[in-house]
């Protein structure tokens, strides 16, 4: 059987017209996979119409065989002929196989002399390197925390190979090589990670093969669902990259209403309030992540109901108002209170005297009901209970009066008739202030201590947005 497969080129060397004995030797008797290597020798073709026809192939993998076909002044095979004023010389390149590293054999024979048997030349010892270690990742950027996918091949079979990204050396994965020496696993890239050119470096652990790839590191951001609390939009907001500056804004229709700069990773919810109109071009607002003048994530055309924008951009009058209030209180007593005309969403103070004594939050329809308890320690006489809007400063008082506690009446001793009191003793009657109720009966909004905070943590990035 003849075979062809993996013939490159094939060249007759000049030699003087005599008779030789078979010869055969090797370019390179060590190489890896895929490399190029040269076999040449004598095959005398006999007379000068015979032809002589030389086989040669890798022991291990004789698929690869390559066959020459050596006549006087010619050759003969799958290309053009190539002349020669030769006898029998031949010369072929072979490409190494891809065989498991190691020692192997070439070998060569060569029919010649009219049809006679082939006769074999010795083999020839060859090494097989093994092949240098190789990786490739899935793409050539990626963004600071997100993943990326390394390939790869020569490291041992069965080791531990460790991924390393440069240049401030992290390790970022841990893969083990399969049978055949190749990985395949995912990595990813540290939220901190500064933008820019880095390396991926992987190593075996037992064999020590290092290979590496070059990888582009960019700045990353996303916004994740975005909520509503009355008029104010609260918007996730994560971004990754070490050292790089980042930007949110708010826009509506080509105009920028506001926006927030910060450097390095953030995980953070941003808040965003609508104080007026939105601009009727395109529907509702956009909210963006920039670094570098490059927009990382965005979403828009966010905007809120159309009954809870016209709420959130009117300014109704602010009422203030104590439902079932008898007219007069005594310290360590609750009071029922209701208001009208806040802000949506907004945290409403309530104080008297300059002192906290509840805070409350505005309904979608721009009311709040709850109660308070007074003071102890609070003056009697006429006191003022203010409530103002935290984020719109909108603000409504009320007066309530305040009695002092009752006299404490020391019991008479036993047999002793108790003092009839004189009509200078007779507490005056209480004085009644008569209140309307202005509240809008909306359902009751949440009311909690002095000195708590509706949403801690949150960060306030619009101020007020601008009429356009």
């Amino acid at each position: 059987m003849i075979l062809a497969a993996g013939l490159a080129s094939l060249s007759i060397m000049p030699r003087d017209a005599q008779a030789v004995g078979l010869t055969f030797a090797l370019s390179d008797t060590t190489a890896a996979a895929g490399a190029t290597i040269t076999a040449s020798g004598h095959c005398n073709p006999g007379w000068a119409e015979d032809s002589a026809e030389v086989l040669v192939w890798f022991e291990s993998d004789p698929v690869d065989s390559v066959r020459s076909t050596v006549t006087q002044g010619h050759w003969t095979g799958p290309a053009d002929p190539v002349h020669t004023a030769d006898w029998g010389d031949w010369s072929v390149e072979l490409t190494v196989p891809s065989l498991p590293a190691g020692d192997t054999g070439i070998r060569a024979t060569c029919n010649s002399y009219n049809g006679s048997d082939p006769q074999a030349y010795d083999p020839v010892t060859f090494t097989v390197e093994a092949a240098p270690a190789s990786i490739s990742l899935s793409s050539a950027w990626t963004g600071a925390g997100g993943s990326n996918t390394v390939t790869g091949s020569g490291f041992a079979p069965g080791e531990t190979v460790r991924i390393v990204l440069q240049s401030d050396p992290v390790e970022v994965g841990v893969l083990t090589a399969n049978g055949s020496g190749a990985i395949s696993g995912s990595f990813v890239v540290p939220r901190t990670t500064e933008p820019g050119a880095h390396t991926v470096v992987v190593t075996g652990a037992t064999s020590a093969r290092a290979a590496s790839s070059s990888l582009s590191v960019r700045a990353a951001a996303s916004i994740g669902t975005i909520t509503r609390v009355g008029c104010t939009a609260l918007i996730p907001v994560a971004t990754s990259g070490g050292g790089s500056s980042f930007s949110f804004e708010v826009w509506d229709d080509g105009t920028e209403l506001s926006s927030v700069s910060w450097v390095g990773p953030v995980d953070e919810v941003l808040t965003w309030t609508m104080t007026q109109p939105i601009a009727q071009s395109a529907p509702g607002v956009g909210f963006y992540v920039e670094s570098g003048g490059v927009t990382l994530a965005e979403v828009g055309n966010w905007d809120l109901p159309a009954e809870v924008a016209a709420l959130c951009t009117s300014t109704p009058p602010v009422t203030l108002a104590l439902p079932g209030y008898p007219g007069a209180t005594v310290a360590g007593e609750t009071v029922a209170v209701s208001g009208s005309g806040y802000l949506p969403g907004e945290e409403v103070v309530l104080t008297i005297g300059g002192v906290v004594v509840g805070t409350a939050l505005v309904s979608d329809e721009g009311t709040f009901s709850g109660s308070f308890t007074v003071p102890s320690g609070t003056d009697p006489g006429a006191q003022t209970l203010t409530a103002t809007g935290a984020f719109t400063g909108r603000s409504a008082q009320v007066t309530l009066t305040v009695l002092s506690p009752p006299a404490r009446t020391t019991p008479a001793s036993a047999g002793t008739p108790a003092a009839t009191p004189t009509s200078d003793d007779t507490p005056a009657p209480a004085t009644t202030a008569s209140l309307a109720d202005t509240g809008t009966g909306a359902g009751p909004a949440l009311l909690v201590g002095a000195g708590m905070t509706l949403l801690a943590g949150v960060w306030l990035v619009g101020r007020r947005r601008r009429t356009t």
